[in-house]
């Protein structure tokens, strides 16, 4: 089904395909894809996916035809990828495919200047769905006293509660560690999120390479033309020397 879900299948490849499906690198051709908590992905999937990041080729489910895409690659993860490669948990290979240009995101507890911009963002996404979207000023201040172990996806949870039972409930211990005893996962839902680090690492490979637009999509492992189109989207230019 994970495979599925990334190529896509033919009709019939399995009990349950009763339609030709696109899969997530259909959709990423041209653009990018998220791909959150890498570290999770077992070893078949990275060989497979590593195919498809390299060349740009893979087959979906069920063809014997291989499919073709140019995108992007953006990837998340809260765990340490140089010890899972050491476990055996993670290919080398897949490693340093996606490990091209790191960018340390910090948890909310130490960016608290954002919280203004995250809850506003939430409360128009609630207000464009016909709900009521206000946060008293005190509820506000104590999002500033919260250390937020939960990151973003915790102050969407915390907000939606309030608006829906005007309650404000925060995690705790106990809410803060999944059924199997794991802390919850790092939020990086919000569209804004990937976005700004899509838009970090096209800086920092067009600066790494002086601003050499062919060598930077090379660094960044996709083409010259979907490059252009990303950096017009960011309106990243050559800076103007004086």
């Amino acid at each position: 089904l994970l495979e599925s879900e990334f190529f896509g299948h033919k009709k019939g490849a399995f009990t349950g395909a009763y339609m030709d499906k696109a899969g997530y690198l259909d959709v990423a051709d041209g653009g990018s894809l998220f791909l959150d908590e890498i570290g999770e992905l077992n070893l078949n999937m990275q060989v497979k996916l590593l195919r498809a990041i390299d060349g740009g080729d893979y087959f979906p489910v069920g063809s014997s035809r291989p499919r073709k895409s140019d995108f992007r690659t953006i990837a998340a993860t809260n765990k340490n990828l140089a010890d899972q490669v050491k476990k055996g948990l993670m290919r080398e290979d897949f490693f340093y495919r996606v490990n091209v240009i790191p960018i340390a995101l910090p948890p909310l507890r130490e960016r608290k200047e954002d919280i203004p911009l995250l809850v506003d963002h939430f409360l128009r996404s609630y207000a464009e769905e016909g709900k009521p979207a206000r946060l008293p000023g005190d509820v506000l201040e104590s999002f500033y006293d919260h250390t937020w172990p939960g990151n973003i996806r915790e102050l969407q949870n915390v907000i939606h509660r309030y608006l829906t039972v005007d309650r404000l409930e925060f995690m705790d211990v106990g809410d803060v560690a999944d059924s199997d005893g794991k802390r919850a996962h790092e939020g990086k839902a919000l569209k804004e999120t990937v976005e700004d680090l899509e838009k970090a690492a096209i800086l920092r490979a067009l600066e790494q390479t002086r601003w050499n637009k062919s060598k930077a999509a090379s660094l960044l492992g996709v083409s010259r033309r979907s490059l252009f189109r990303r950096m017009q989207k960011f309106g990243l230019f050559p800076p103007i020397l004086g």
